[in-house]
């Protein structure tokens, strides 16, 4: 018999404590037996999926199909493992071993590192992290349901966590995070803007055109915030500009750097079209980039 259980990134939702705990609901907090126990309010938490039947539970159930659409901070897992062997499993993949022999704090349960995690992750240490779970979904940065692809039964692991990335993973762990190192500066530079823009929206736009700077050579993060801000306040339009099809078609003109040339730029430029904000939309959510990643602080024995 399998049960089904809630993962819920406290970080992102800290209201589904206070829920959990006005319904006398089990739940158990990830942070449990680490240095960050005491963080219970941004804690990720598992619980039991309750009975959508039971009219007690339908504003739980419906707040967190909300906080799943909204925020990628959902998960459901079915596991014939009670609570507490749950949360005893998942708890041992808080940190991750970095290839300096450092370690930090791995926010798996965040779903914009669940998803580049699993796709660098080898099988032994899939296998390690799935353990007892059998059946794994989890709503993308889009509010998108997506399944995970857990391993056969074959595939056993005798791998002990932490996980220990090597430099390829890490590298690949960092690459993914720099939308949200550039989003969040962003949110810092223009927050009035930003907040009219649907969050799935911004995302998406934000790493389609970071992915095009990168393929023309806008590297760093001051040069990848300037060409999202060109980007934004131009919804794209800017790239059709004499001067930035030059520097793309022709990478001899590249004399200085973005950054330096972009300060250049006539007027033109910056109003070739139209501000992503223009049209009235949805108040977008804030999302804290400041803990992706554990915010790749390093965590010291």
């Amino acid at each position: 018999m399998l049960n089904d259980y809630f993962i819920v990134d406290g970080a992102q939702a800290p209201d589904v404590l206070g829920a959990l705990q006005a319904l006398h609901w089990q739940y158990a907090s990830l942070f449990d037996g680490t240095p960050e126990k005491r963080l219970v309010e941004i804690a990720p938490l598992v619980f039991p999926v309750p009975d959508g039947e039971d009219e007690r539970y339908k504003p739980l159930l419906k707040r967190i199909n909300t906080i799943a659409h909204e925020e990628p901070a959902v998960h459901a897992i079915s596991s014939p493992e009670d609570l507490e062997g749950v949360a005893r499993h998942l708890r041992q993949f808080h940190v991750a071993k970095l290839p300096d022999d450092q370690k930090m704090i791995l926010r798996w349960y965040d779903t914009r590192v669940f998803e580049p995690l699993l796709e660098c992750l080898s099988q032994e240490q899939l296998a390690s992290f799935f353990g007892p779970v059998r059946r794994w979904m989890y709503w993308d940065r889009f509010g998108t349901a997506r399944s995970a692809e857990i391993l056969s039964d074959e595939v056993a692991s005798e791998l002990e966590p932490p996980f220990e990335l090597n430099p390829a993973q890490y590298s690949h762990l960092i690459d993914a995070s720099v939308p949200y190192a550039v989003l969040r500066t962003l949110r810092e530079t223009i927050p009035d803007e930003l907040s009219r823009v649907n969050s799935s929206r911004l995302t998406r736009f934000l790493i389609d055109h970071l992915a095009v700077a990168r393929k023309i050579g806008v590297e760093g993060h001051p040069a990848q915030v300037q060409f999202m801000l060109l980007a934004l306040y131009t919804s794209g339009a800017f790239l059709n500009e004499p001067e930035l099809v030059q520097w793309r078609t022709q990478p001899s003109v590249r004399v200085m750097s973005f950054l330096d040339w972009s300060d250049l730029l006539p007027d033109r430029v910056w109003q070739a079209g139209s501000p992503l904000w223009g049209e009235i939309q949805p108040l977008a959510p804030a999302i804290d980039d400041e803990h992706l990643f554990g915010g790749l602080d390093e965590y010291r024995n």
